[in-house]
């Protein structure tokens, strides 16, 4: 076990203690959720920066690195849809691209082909990881004490915020879905 692979294995575990801090209430919880998320977020890009720095790049890492972004965002996703920040629609949206965008990628890493993150699927990440963080750096902020008057009283402009990033990331998922499940290539009108 390489580096990497011990970071993306950390990712996941962070995800799901970030998780569960995520369903607690107070202030200590929500540092945690935030802290977490950061971390994990951070070791996304160190572990693919390792592998290709020092050559450990790793079937085990190729496919568990980009399963490992998709449990760190649907953790999240998910509890904040159960606690109503996020409409359930938009969250089963994501979660169905990356499931079916996940189990593309394995069928064609069986098959030999190693479909590499596009420039789409990268935007993507960045979005979904963006909204994220907006929603929990809120969060601590709101219940940051002494209580901050000024974040109660921007609560519309915070879910009006929140509600336009969620609808970008929806839309930047669902575009960078297609294109892997749907690739067009130029001069090959048959090719898959």
């Amino acid at each position: 076990m390489n580096v990497p692979n011990l970071l993306t294995i950390l990712r996941v575990l962070m995800a799901v203690v970030m998780g569960l801090s995520l369903r607690q209430e107070g202030i200590a919880f929500a540092v945690i959720a935030l802290f977490l998320f950061v971390l994990a977020s951070l070791t996304d890009a160190l572990d693919g920066y390792w592998a290709r720095k020092y050559g450990q790049v790793t079937i085990f890492g190729k496919i568990m690195d980009p399963v490992a972004d998709k449990v760190l965002t649907l953790t999240a996703f998910f509890v904040l849809a159960v606690q109503g920040v996020f409409s359930g629609w938009m969250v089963g949206l994501i979660a169905l691209r990356e499931v079916l965008v996940t189990l593309w990628r394995i069928v064609s890493m069986v098959r030999g082909v190693v479909l590499p993150a596009e420039g789409l699927g990268k935007i993507k990440t960045v979005f979904q990881m963006g909204t994220i963080l907006f929603v929990l750096l809120w969060r601590v902020l709101v219940l940051w004490p002494p209580a901050m008057p000024w974040t109660r009283d921007l609560g519309s402009l915070f879910t009006f915020l929140a509600q336009g990033l969620m609808i970008g990331a929806v839309l930047i998922t669902v575009i960078s879905g297609a294109a892997y499940l749907f690739p067009r290539s130029k001069g090959c009108s048959s090719c898959a």
